[in-house]
């Protein structure tokens, strides 16, 4: 099961070979430095089925189209070639989490279909996964550390 923040660290512009320029933003050149030699699930998913609902798709689309530049998009297609789109399904238990903080209802819905899959969630989301345990659920959950869309900020970066 990929939850909506796996397809969009998937689509990032991250630290691809032709990311020589300085950003004026230090959190992304910080991350540039730190994830450049690291991607993210190139065994994790070799030969594994793929899902994502449909509510992580959508959402997924939602900021892909309003951050993700030209690069991000076709990797973004690539990426959601390979998976499967399953209607929503969340389980009871993912429905009964209680809405505060962390626990909002589209994440009870992407990690509550993932249960009802029996899937391991692909996730950068630690937030819901520790308050869902919080409240007695725990989902099976990959953790990955979250990356962000950055080719339009690239953009206007100057060339080092």
């Amino acid at each position: 099961m990929i939850g909506r923040d796996f397809c969009s660290t998937r689509g990032t512009q991250l630290c691809p070979t032709d990311c020589l320029r300085h950003c004026r933003n230090q959190t992304i050149e910080s991350f540039k430095v730190r994830l450049k030699s690291r991607p993210l699930f190139s065994l994790t998913l070799t030969g594994k089925e793929l899902f994502a609902c449909e509510t992580a798709v959508s959402s997924f689309w939602s900021i892909l189209n309003i951050l993700g530049g030209p690069r991000e998009k076709e990797r973004a297609l690539t990426l959601l070639a390979r998976v499967k789109v399953v209607p929503d399904q969340p389980s009871e238990r993912a429905m009964e989490l209680e809405c505060h903080g962390r626990v909002k209802k589209r994440s009870k819905i992407v990690f509550g279909t993932g249960d009802s899959l029996h899937a391991i969630t692909i996730t950068s989301n630690m937030g819901f996964v520790r308050a869902a345990q919080g409240q007695g659920v725990v989902f099976p959950a990959f953790l990955h550390p979250a990356r962000a869309l950055t080719e339009e900020k690239e953009a206007h970066a100057t060339a080092l």
